[in-house]
């Protein structure tokens, strides 16, 4: 006996919507996912933009003949960084510090010479002692996007 006013859904129906809903699902899910991983992205940039700064610091808080290893022309081929004293290169690893997981650093301190006309502080530097010396650091998050920080740093008259 069949009634005209029977209210649900046919057996037909249910498998069509399973079926649709197989199909569906993953193309809705597949974005979704990939902003949810995706979403750590900035905290990661802040991550390394704090690491780069803390290492900026560092460097920074040691004088101007610790950082440029002498107060006088140091044996360096041009475009080579002078090397400070390796005691200092390992008293400021050891202030940094270990990084978090997935985090990596690199620097150097190069002099630069503000005389020359053709003054580029990308390309210029010179192996005689100067009154300034470039910090380059570089921060790697896990995603592998690189951070650059750099900073000018003087001889002080006391130096």
């Amino acid at each position: 006996m069949v009634l005209k006013n029977q209210k649900g859904i046919t057996l037909i129906e249910m498998i069509v919507f399973i079926i649709v809903a197989a199909v569906a699902l993953p193309v809705i899910i597949s974005p979704v996912m990939t902003l949810i991983k995706d979403s750590t992205k900035p905290e990661k940039a802040v991550t390394a933009n704090f690491l780069g700064q803390k290492i900026l610091e560092v460097i920074t808080a040691n004088d101007f003949p610790t950082l440029t290893g002498t107060s006088s022309a140091p044996d360096a081929t041009e475009h080579s960084p002078p090397p400070p004293p390796s005691g200092v290169v390992i008293d400021i690893n050891n202030a940094i510090g270990s990084l978090p997981s997935g985090y990596e650093k690199t620097w150097d301190i190069y002099y630069i010479n503000p005389v020359n006309p053709s003054y580029d502080l990308e390309t210029e530097y010179t192996v005689s002692a100067t009154k300034y010396v470039r910090i380059d650091v570089t921060v790697t998050d896990p995603y592998d996007r690189a951070f650059n920080y750099y900073s000018i740093v003087t001889k002080r008259t006391n130096d």
